[in-house]
């Protein structure tokens, strides 16, 4: 009677000898392992308890604690027989033959795997953001993570800009080249399911992508990696968008467990707090280095990246040309139309001088109306070309408010080496000649000359 009540008991129980084979287990403790009773009786209970050197260690200390006849508590995680991980906690305790030896060893396990996934993933994310490891990195390790807790789903995790474009920030165990295809992959109605996901702003669960309609511009990819379902819940930031999608896929056409959910479900909040710390920390960076009106590099920046090209410049004994611009009448702008139309003057111009340099050259606004561009590798005729391009482009009417006006800038211009070796002397001497155009002609440009 007592050992039927024991069978049928929730709580999974084994017993073992005192070399630690499997003497008894109950229906719960086949159920918990994946393994029949007659597999487990005889063996030794270490394989269906120790899936990694953590575990392993755990085990040998428990062992050890209960031949010196103490009872012993700890969490082990556990592999079943198909593979699936889950956090079990032991309580163990020693059986004494009439001699005082040990006979037996009843452990009774109970199934923590909600509660330990919660605990171990956070720690994971966690420890690597303290570190200020890079948001690619932070979620490569929670995939791998959780690949571990059910090594029969493929993890990955796509950000979602602002446009609804995806980009991959981690997939560990996909190709380098499916990730790269997913790269500005948009979202959609119709775009497997992390793009639909993205769009929707609800999970999709695909479980045959060989002939749902999803997948019809994309299973061909897919299928050729032997991915045949594909599970994607999206990641709301708090203000309602949808900043990145968690997705599993399956070798095989099936849905999510409840591991799987519960794996998801902590997933995509380790995912938000992950992207929303770094979002902080891009806005700081923002705000400590770039102008908050134009978006340009501020003058600590500017001055940062500039010093860095000059060292560049020097090594390739190459040529670099420092702009000073300063917009003509600016203050009558802003005296007249007002500080807001000032402001969207200040914005057409750095939009107009991001347009004419190359992705090499570098844009920055020092303050008020003065703006600096920095072009590495360009000789004197060069420059004088892009001044009259500039100019040219300065030039074009842009519309303020009510007013149609006609922009111009006076510029200053000092070369590496020529006119000084770091860039606090070349901005100098910019400034000088800027000063130099203005004193000719509005809208004019001079070069260095020292008086």
């Amino acid at each position: 009677m007592l050992l039927q009540s024991v069978n049928a008991s929730g709580a999974a129980l084994c017993v073992t000898d005192g070399e630690t084979r499997v003497r008894y287990v109950n229906e719960a403790f086949a159920r918990l392992s994946g393994y029949s009773r007659a597999e487990i009786l005889g063996q030794p209970v270490r394989q269906f308890l120790v899936s990694d050197r953590v575990s392993e260690y755990r085990f040998r200390k428990a062992v050890k604690k209960i031949r010196l006849g103490q009872t012993h508590e700890t969490d082990l995680l556990l592999t079943r027989r198909n593979g699936q991980r889950l956090w079990a906690h032991l309580d163990s305790s020693p059986v004494f033959d009439p001699d005082g030896s040990i006979r037996h060893m009843v452990t009774v396990l109970t199934d923590i795997t909600r509660a330990k996934l919660h605990e171990v993933l956070q720690c994971v994310v966690m420890e690597a953001l303290v570190r200020e490891q890079p948001l690619d990195h932070v979620m490569t390790l929670l995939c791998r993570e959780i690949e571990r807790m059910a090594p029969d789903a493929i993890a990955s995790v796509l950000r979602v800009d602002r446009d609804g474009m995806l980009h991959p920030l981690a997939g560990p165990s996909l190709p380098a080249h499916y990730l790269r295809s997913l790269d500005g992959m948009p979202s959609g109605p119709s775009a497997g399911s992390c793009g639909t996901a993205a769009f929707r702003g609800e999970a999709v669960l695909v479980t045959d992508v060989a002939c749902d309609p999803l997948w019809t511009d994309y299973r061909q990819q897919a299928l050729a990696l032997g991915l045949h379902a594909c599970w994607s819940v999206p990641v709301h930031h708090r203000d309602g968008r949808v900043v990145a999608t968690f997705a599993l896929y399956f070798r095989d056409c099936r849905g999510p467990d409840p591991l799987h959910s519960q794996l998801v479900a902590i997933g995509t909040h380790l995912c938000l707090l992950a992207i929303e710390r770094d979002e902080a920390h891009r806005h700081i960076r923002q705000m400590a280095f770039y102008d908050a009106l134009t978006g340009l590099p501020n003058r600590s920046q500017l001055l940062s990246r500039a010093s860095q090209m000059l060292v560049e410049m020097a090594r390739e004994q190459a040529g670099l040309a420092v702009l000073f611009v300063d917009l003509d009448r600016f203050k009558q702008v802003n005296d007249a139309l007002g500080h807001a139309c000032g402001d969207e003057l200040l914005r057409i111009v750095a939009e107009r001088l991001r347009s004419v340099v190359r992705d090499s050259d570098l844009v920055g606004r020092l303050s008020g109306d003065e703006f600096v561009l920095v072009l590495p590798r360009c000789s004197v005729s060069h420059v004088a070309a892009f001044l009259e391009r500039l100019r040219a482009t300065l030039s074009v009417p842009a519309r303020i408010g009510d007013t149609t006006m006609v922009l111009s800038a006076s510029v200053g211009v000092s070369l590496f080496p020529r006119d000084g070796s770091d860039m606090t002397s070349l901005l100098r001497h910019a400034d000088t000649a800027m000063y130099q155009a203005k004193r000719v002609e509005h809208g004019s440009f001079s070069f260095f000359s020292p008086p």
